[in-house]
């Protein structure tokens, strides 16, 4: 699941070098925090009418643009 592809990358950065460490950390705390954002969205999902569906799929596309781009 997408968490725990954030979390691995995570552990990756953790063992990488400070240079890598500096660079990648706030990247990837400001990717954590937009998967926390979406995992809201879902949530908050179960009476969701169209328009929300149509919400959490934008938010979910940008979050793993992101997630996708910080890991290149």
């Amino acid at each position: 699941d997408l968490k725990k592809e954030i979390d691995d990358l995570g552990t990756k950065i953790s063992q990488s070098t400070d240079e890598v460490k500096a660079s990648l950390q706030p990247k990837l705390a400001e990717l954590d925090d937009e998967y926390d954002k979406l995992k809201a969205k879902l949530d908050s999902a179960e009476d969701a009418t169209e328009d929300t569906w149509d919400n959490i799929k934008q938010g979910g596309q940008a979050v793993v643009r992101r997630f996708e781009k910080s890991v290149r």
